[in-house]
């Protein structure tokens, strides 16, 4: 019997498909190596240039590296990987450390012009998940191996695409994702405005290393994080002068300023009059 769409059914044939974008002939990944290295002791890896892509995910302690000449450090739960042609080595930051590495080729066009983006700060749980399992199938060396290492690798690929914003093969909108990056920063800054923060904390919040937040953050605001920091914590404090009854030192111990003297100065040179006066020239 034929049933029609509008007709019940004990039947049910749900059908995902993508659009035009996305339904494109990429090549397969060719897997070139994965390893694993541990030490307790101080370790490192000389200069050098390979032609394949490098994936590295940091299981213990911190690793140094160097990349087309920026330094960056890596820390547990990070991952960073390096482009083909690019200058790269690598020295322990703290010991004992535990790592994994994989290399392989893969015919794509695009190339990151910023290594900023190239360290990710406490990866994903699918990125790690995809790693562990290539180096399990590859120590158990059952058939069909190489087949499912290298379907894993452009699954790996595509999921480390996601993270950056990059869903295309084409160049990534630079712009949009600096303007992404610079709005996180800002919402947990104003989430935070009476800690006490530092760059350091802002930047492991969105996944990128303090250098490469700094930069960005300047580039689309013109402000440092600390003057954004202060101009956040400064218009709170505005705020609080005038609407509560709080006396100023407590004002200042409240939005993580240890020094009331240092906050006063400050508020001064921001809005041209001391706490103490503002509080007398806005309140009734």
């Amino acid at each position: 019997m034929k049933i029609n769409d509008n007709e019940q059914s004990a039947t049910h044939n749900t059908v995902y498909e993508l659009d035009n974008r996305h339904v494109k002939l990429y090549t397969i990944p060719d897997f070139v190596a994965i390893g694993c290295v541990k030490s307790h002791q101080k370790w490192s890896f000389y200069e050098h240039i390979h032609h394949s892509h490098e994936y590295i995910y940091v299981k213990k302690g911190s690793i140094k590296y160097w990349c087309d000449g920026e330094e960056f450090v890596a820390h547990e739960g990070d991952f960073y990987f390096i482009q083909p042609g690019q200058k790269h080595r690598e020295i322990s930051y703290s010991e004992p450390i535990e790592f994994i590495y994989l290399k392989f080729r893969y015919n794509n066009k695009i190339k990151l012009d910023d290594s900023g983006l190239q360290l990710i700060r406490n990866v994903d749980k699918d990125v790690i998940e995809l790693i562990e399992k290539i180096l399990l199938e590859l120590e158990n060396q059952q058939s069909g191996a190489k087949q499912i290492v290298e379907a894993i690798i452009l699954e790996l690929v595509w999921r480390v695409r996601r993270i950056l914003n990059i869903v295309e093969d084409k160049n990534p909108n630079r712009f949009g994702y600096k303007n992404t990056l610079v709005k996180k920063a800002v919402e947990y800054i104003k989430l935070n405005k009476f800690q006490k923060l530092t760059v350091k904390q802002i930047a492991d919040n969105c996944n990128v290393s303090s250098d490469y937040l700094s930069h960005i953050f300047k580039d689309i605001t013109e402000l440092t994080l600390l003057q954004f920091i202060e101009s956040i914590k400064m218009n709170e404090a505005m705020t609080m002068i005038t609407s509560s009854d709080l006396n100023i030192n407590q004002i200042a111990y409240k939005l993580g300023y240890n020094d009331s003297l240092y906050f006063s100065k400050k508020f001064k040179k921001i809005f041209g009059v001391s706490p103490s006066k503002y509080r007398k020239q806005n309140r009734p």
